[in-house]
């Protein structure tokens, strides 16, 4: 896409936001052998308020994420996570793989 350096920068944000999550989720599976099923139970957004979750539904083996900057852009990046591989999906981009962040502490 012919997108503007601002809206890469959202995008960036987002795709960081979806690491963040995934890195609560696999927290949370390392103390109870599962992931949440409610994800407010194990990530909050930043507080800034411009990323927030727009979906999240549990899967048999994971789950999925949307994630949304509705201030700033109608562009949404998701998630299908099962445990390894998660690609990324953000508007009309190519998938792109999420490299996984190291654990951080909880926020």
């Amino acid at each position: 896409c012919a997108c503007s350096s601002k809206e890469t920068a959202y995008v960036t944000g987002m795709r960081s936001e979806l690491r963040q999550a995934i890195a609560a989720q696999e927290r949370y599976r390392e103390a109870h052998g599962r992931y949440a099923t409610d994800l407010a139970a194990v990530y909050v957004p930043p507080s800034s308020g411009m990323v927030e979750v727009s979906a999240f539904r549990p899967t048999a083996r994971g789950f999925d994420i949307e994630v949304r900057m509705p201030a700033r852009t109608r562009t949404r990046c998701r998630v299908a996570y099962e445990g390894s591989s998660p690609m990324a999906i953000c508007g009309d981009r190519p998938p792109r793989a999420l490299i996984p962040s190291p654990l951080p502490p909880p926020r």
